[in-house]
């Protein structure tokens, strides 16, 4: 542990401190802060545990009913992980510590509790022993209890909309959305109560042409704080991470990047409770093998922003808890408070058996944990790995 507090302060001092430049590469005006892509120089390994607490991982379950891809997504809470549905797979439910699983929820169909659309949102509400579901085009939220029983609670949608994401209060039932706002949907954000409309946020310029490559996106990473983005994929512009008051009514920016002056690509954003992270897509010339011709492919560029400093890298996430494995997609693995990522047994395998060789200053002590890891893994026999480890804040 030691080992890791001081590898985890020499790169923290690398990435806000030892910028090249003398000025941030971010500014902050009001309630919003400004990253320049400009601005944006060094590339930094930035360690898992300067973001998070101890990494935990669990292997799911091996029984036939509970098998599952590295392509369904994973959502973590105190006790439980619900991986989403994929094809004909139902959405399904695991304990958190041991992996084991619960049961499926809900099924693929037409009926009370079932679903034919891709599960776009999930919230598990264990306070008040709920897990939420809610498809693609939907015309209700799907309530489930801590037992995988359909509850018939009528959390009907009075807008047909393509795609949602929403906070249910179990306190008062009040239950928010924010919804991708095609042309011609007017509210952008609303709040309602057994299907009454209590308030509502225009949509006004933020409307997006009907493409369902666009999404509404968010990391729900922060305690009490309602976030999302419009993001738009062929035709991205400038545009915010926001902030919704739920209780007043008001649409905050709070975090966006600057092409200063470069062709808008496309983009993403993601708040964590000490950091704004972001990615843009950048065109990568490659020669094509045995033949005088060369190809572009898009590829992301991600970036990391200090909320108190302001300084600002592109980076890549190391899970120095295994030795400094590289996270791929990083932004993406911070949803509701925590990090985690869906493993297939043969990629961790990989990854482990890489790392094992490649990394020539692995402590004994850590070589002897990734050894240990590698040698409990069959490939053949084992249900997807579950990484996870909560946020700090």
């Amino acid at each position: 542990m030691k080992r890791i507090t001081v590898y985890v302060m020499i790169l923290v001092f690398a990435v806000f401190a030892g910028c090249k430049d003398k000025n941030p590469a971010a500014v902050k005006n009001g309630e919003l802060t400004v990253c320049y892509k400009s601005l944006l120089k060094d590339t930094v390994d930035i360690p898992l545990s300067l973001l998070t607490e101890e990494l935990q991982i669990v292997k799911l379950d091996d029984a036939d009913a509970a098998l599952v891809s590295d392509r369904q997504n994973i959502t973590v809470s105190e006790n439980y992980i619900v991986a989403g549905n994929e094809g004909n797979t139902p959405a399904k439910l695991f304990e958190r510590q041991t992996g084991k699983y619960i049961t499926d929820l809900g099924s693929v169909g037409q009926g009370p509790g079932e679903y034919s659309q891709h599960i776009y949102h999930i919230q598990i509400d264990e306070k008040n022993g709920r897990i939420y579901l809610l498809p693609m085009m939907p015309s209700q939220i799907l309530s489930y209890d801590l037992q995988g029983n359909f509850k018939d609670e009528k959390l009907y949608i009075p807008v047909r909309v393509p795609k949602s994401i929403f906070h249910v209060n179990g306190k008062d039932s009040i239950i928010t959305f924010a919804v991708l706002p095609f042309t011609g949907i007017k509210t952008l954000v609303w709040s309602q109560k057994n299907m009454q409309i209590i308030q509502r946020y225009p949509t006004g310029h933020l409307s997006v042409n009907v493409d369902f490559s666009n999404e509404v996106i968010s990391g729900f990473n922060n305690e009490n704080v309602f976030d999302f983005q419009i993001f738009k994929f062929f035709e991205p512009g400038n545009d915010s991470l926001y902030h919704y008051d739920i209780e007043k009514n008001i649409l905050t920016p709070v975090f966006t990047l600057d092409f200063s002056g470069s062709e808008i690509s496309t983009h993403a954003y993601m708040e964590l409770p000490q950091h704004y992270t972001g990615n843009f897509a950048v065109m990568l010339q490659t020669t094509v093998t045995g033949e005088n011709s060369t190809a572009t492919t898009p590829v992301d560029k991600f970036y990391i922003v200090d909320k108190k400093t302001l300084k600002a890298s592109y980076f890549r996430l190391k899970n120095d808890f295994l030795g400094g494995i590289e996270v791929d997609n990083p932004i993406w693995r911070f949803k509701n408070g925590y990090f985690s990522q869906n493993c297939d047994p043969s990629v961790l395998l990989e990854q482990l058996e890489n790392t094992l060789v490649s990394n020539k200053k692995l402590s004994e002590k850590m070589r002897a944990k990734l050894t240990e890891l590698k040698n409990s893994i069959s490939e053949d026999k084992d249900n997807n790995y579950i990484l996870y480890a909560k946020l700090k804040k």
